[in-house]
């Protein structure tokens, strides 16, 4: 529903984090708790949809597709992976498809299982123990989704790997504890495989300093970069 007076009354916008493909009558979105809270079974307004910053060049011709996401990027992130990963087991599509979420906290991860998602490499960036310290200071209060600070260094700590139990195929989840990405040997790895600049792409959702870091890389690897910016 629209309301015309919408810029009149408390707002906020937000990414829908599911598809169309999928069918479904309700769509998903990932909200990070704020001032602005939607409470259950209250009606509200929906204002028209912001246009995309993505081409339809981007959809119809991508041969590789790095997507990396930062806290509540993860909103847009997933669908794009969702879209390209059906694209290659429904229409056998030959794409290099690459999806990384980069999150503080393991109990982000509910997330993951909340939109049955599969295929993507996870990195919690704070140890067990960090965690610990952050919830003795902040005391047991309710799950909020956080985006990265903007103070992105890489780093690198001894990892977990643990993969998805209902995984079928090639796409499975692999989750990395207490660690942060080397980004160019990862990301340069999956742009590596294909040849045609124009067809490959690095796609960066999250804070500011992830998004400039990634379109560094993008421009020394010689590929196509598109940057949305997740700092709320």
């Amino acid at each position: 529903m629209y309301n015309p007076c919408y810029w009149l009354l408390p707002s906020h916008p937000y990414t829908v984090a599911s598809i169309q493909e999928e069918r479904s009558p309700y769509v998903s979105l990932v909200v990070k708790r704020n001032r602005f809270a939607l409470e259950p079974f209250r009606r509200y307004s929906l204002q028209p949809f912001f246009k995309s910053s993505l081409s339809l060049n981007f959809f119809q011709t991508a041969e590789s597709v790095t997507i990396v996401s930062g806290g509540s990027g993860i909103s847009l992130g997933l669908p794009l992976f969702n879209y390209f990963k059906r694209k290659v087991q429904h229409e056998k599509k030959d794409i290099k498809l690459l999806c990384i979420w980069i999150t503080p906290n393991a109990g982000d991860l509910f997330v993951l299982e909340e939109l049955e998602a599969e295929g993507l490499e996870v990195y919690v960036t704070r140890s067990g123990r960090e965690e610990e310290a952050a919830e003795s200071l902040e005391g047991l209060e309710a799950f909020e989704l956080q985006s990265l600070d903007d103070d992105f260094h890489a780093y690198e700590e001894s990892s977990q790997v643990t993969h998805s139990p209902d995984f079928t195929d090639e796409f499975a989840t692999v989750v990395k504890h207490g660690r942060r990405p080397r980004f160019e040997k990862i990301l340069a790895k999956n742009v590596n495989r294909t040849i045609d600049y124009a067809n490959k792409w690095i796609v960066s959702c999250g804070p500011t300093q992830l998004n400039r870091d990634c379109q560094q890389l993008a421009e020394k690897l010689k590929c196509q970069f598109i940057g949305e910016e997740y700092a709320m």
